[in-house]
């Protein structure tokens, strides 16, 4: 889209009318919260039960700007489901407009092209747990599973909404819900989606997520209840990408001399696939149940309140999940590069599915690195966790025969639990056991170790990972109307090596990695064998740097990253570079806090990958180098008392070296667009 007067006249009007309605309703919000007055503690209360594992941290930053009541103040979540660590809810608002995930991701994912679509690691680590993978992650940064829920423990009800919109009829939509009933259950919803039409012919996108859990406590504290909920909807219109005379003609300006015409609507260049979907849905259920062990002691409090308190030093976890995934690709009829020349099944029909579900049971066995005497609570030096994993896989094809697949490890974590001490460690370790089973006799270790040289000199970190295991699912076994293979590829053996120093004071992260890699498949782009699956053995160094430099009001945040690998078939950027320089101040007796500037972005020329959406899948090339650009955004963050309002224009500098650059072969980035959107936040 090309703006013009009129359009950003629209868009400012829409942006005035958006800060008007903020103003307006957190001053009512604010008069609402000002006319409650005092919350008084109930004293005649003499035998409250509180998890001191549940300690609460002063907050860093104040969840109102205001005199606040105390129930107020305990809003924190956790993602732990065997400490239970909670933390409190950010508040911060600096750079909020950088809401998608690909970018809260420290700018680590590249797409094909518009928020939503599938995903590419410009960093990736290699490594991998010993649990079933399908491999089909192109949609990662936007999924939601049990193990990323935010699980909040409330006071009073907690409601944050976000909506974010832009060209192209971008939407971005989130709420999250958490509330209690007394004491003893809580609960929580999130909702969010993600849609846009894209620039180009065929690119629409649709994601829907959504998560739920209650947690349930006994009075007495020695039994829990842990449910959660987790679904996924993924709907990506597949347009093959841009078909052109030559690579990279769509943005040049000349051809021998000769002007290049550009159309002015993005949606009249030809494209590879027409009425063409891929879907993936995932649903994702558990139940966690928790019997605690341990002792009751009486504690006197400042007002002389008497609570009794329980400290859990043991729990067993029992934890049964079922998850399943569908993958399902429906294509019209075309003369594209990832269509085999013969359909295997059924010609003519260009349909295929392939379906995973799982059972999954868990027990484990908790030392919480908490114990008490009558009158007090102590820490132990360290907590750990052993836990037996068992998963029973099914997987079924449109066409060919459903599998079977046995799934058993163990696994065990150790962290030291020292408080004020200078040194810390954490182990973590999983074996695969059992006969025929998938990751039978692989393993994962991982071993760190912090060091607090002083609070002016900062920390240091090192750590080590030995993996072993057997590749995702999708490269050892694969049969559809398209493709086959059937590979008895030996085990993948990666090997990490990261050394990494924080100094808060100065606001610096330095770190410096080694990974070793053997066996480690990926797809080739073949014209002649679309489907080539190689292995890579090799070395990937990376540097990294992180540094934010504050001068009064102005504030620049720095994330460089070098990155080199010795095999030339693994193709990744040497250079990412990720920028924010912006003034940040307060007006209005710090009524009205904002930050304004600019992003710049900045990945160095690299063989940008295919993508294969028949099974959505990134190919490595080695034919094409792909000239990169830095792109600037210009933004504004405006925050009134709980609410968040930002607008933003991406890529502002298209045309100031040529008209676009890609993000994958034939899939250009979006051009220049407008973004604005409002987050607010509800305590009551």
């Amino acid at each position: 889209m090309r703006f013009g007067v009129k359009s950003w006249l629209t868009y400012l009007r829409g942006i005035v009318v958006v800060c008007a309605i903020g103003l307006l309703l957190t001053q009512q919000l604010s008069a609402q919260i000002s006319s409650r007055g005092g919350l008084k503690k109930d004293s005649t209360n003499l035998s409250e039960r509180v998890d001191t594992l549940n300690t609460e941290m002063p907050d860093s930053v104040e969840v109102f700007e205001l005199n606040y009541e105390e129930k107020y103040k305990s809003i924190r979540f956790t993602k732990s489901q065997h400490h239970f660590n909670y933390q409190n809810v950010d508040t911060l608002f600096d750079l909020a407009h950088q809401f998608d995930p690909i970018n809260k991701s420290n700018y680590r994912y590249n797409n094909i092209g518009i928020i939503g679509s599938p995903v590419y690691d410009l960093f990736p680590n290699y490594t991998n747990r010993l649990n079933f993978d399908d491999g089909f992650n192109q949609f990662k940064p936007y999924q939601i599973n049990a193990d990323s829920i935010k699980i909040f423990k409330v006071n009073a009800p907690f409601t944050k909404f976000s909506w974010r919109f832009g060209t192209k009829e971008q939407q971005f939509f989130k709420v999250i819900h958490a509330n209690r009933i007394k004491e003893i259950l809580q609960f929580g919803v999130s909702i969010n989606r993600i849609s846009g039409e894209g620039f180009y012919a065929n690119q629409r996108v649709r994601n829907s997520g959504f998560s739920a859990y209650t947690t349930y406590n006994t009075k007495n504290k020695k039994y829990k209840l842990l449910t959660t909920l987790a679904t996924n909807a993924f709907v990506q219109e597949q347009n093959g990408g841009i078909s052109e005379a030559y690579i990279g003609q769509i943005f040049d300006k000349d051809l021998n001399g000769v002007p290049i015409t550009q159309p002015h609507r993005r949606n009249t260049v030809g494209i590879n696939l027409q009425n063409t979907f891929g879907r993936s849905n995932s649903l994702n259920i558990a139940v966690n149940q928790y019997l605690n062990f341990g002792k009751y002691f009486n504690e006197t409090t400042a007002d002389s309140s008497l609570i009794k308190r329980f400290v859990p030093q043991v729990r067993l976890k029992h934890k049964i999940a079922f998850i399943k995934a569908d993958n399902v690709f429906e294509g019209g009829f075309a003369n594209y590069t990832f269509y085999p020349s013969e359909l295997r099944y059924q010609q003519g029909v260009y349909l295929d599915s392939i379906s995973t579900s799982k059972w999954y049971n868990q027990l484990a066995f908790i030392q919480t690195g908490e114990t008490g005497t009558n009158s007090k609570a102590t820490k132990l030096p360290f907590k750990s966790v052993l836990s037996l994993n068992y998963e029973r896989i099914t997987v079924k094809r449109l066409f060919a025969d459903s599998l079977k697949i046995n799934n058993t490890w163990l696994a065990f974590n150790l962290n030291s639990n020292l408080e004020n001490s200078s040194f810390s460690y954490n182990i973590e370790a999983q074996y695969g056991f059992g006969i025929n089973n998938y990751q039978a006799s692989k393993y994962f270790v991982k071993a760190s170790a912090n060091y607090q040289l002083s609070k002016k000199s900062g920390t240091l970190t090192a750590s080590y990972i030995a993996n072993n295991y057997n590749a995702a699912f999708l490269f050892q076994n694969y049969d559809s109307n398209f493709y086959t293979w059937q590979n008895n590829f030996d085990a993948t053996n990666i090997n990490t090596a990261n050394l990494n120093y924080q100094n808060t004071k100065y606001n610096l992260n330095l770190s410096a990695s080694r990974i070793n890699f053997k066996n480690l498949p990926y797809f080739l782009y073949d014209a002649l064998a679309p489907a080539q699956i190689n292995l890579a053995d090799g070395n990937l160094y990376r540097l990294q740097i992180h540094k934010t430099f504050t001068f009064g009001w102005w504030k620049m945040k720095q994330q460089l990253t070098y990155q080199t690998v010795n095999n030339a078939d693994l193709s990744l950027p040497n250079w990412v570079y990720n920028g924010s320089f912006y003034y940040s101040d307060s007006w209005f007796k710090k009524a009205l806090s904002f930050n304004t500037g600019f992003d710049v972005r900045y990945t160095s020329n690299f063989y940008l990958p295919f993508y294969n959406p028949v099974i959505g899948q990134f190919y490595n090339q080695t034919n094409f180098e792909y000239a990169l650009y830095p792109a600037i955004d210009f933004f504004i963050n405006c925050k009134i008392q709980t609410a968040i309002i930002f607008f933003k224009v991406e890529y502002i500098n298209q045309n100031w070296f040529q008209r676009g650059f890609y993000t994958a072969v034939n899939y250009p980035a979006p051009d220049y667009t407008f973004r604005g959107g409002v987050s607010w936040r509800f305590f009551d």
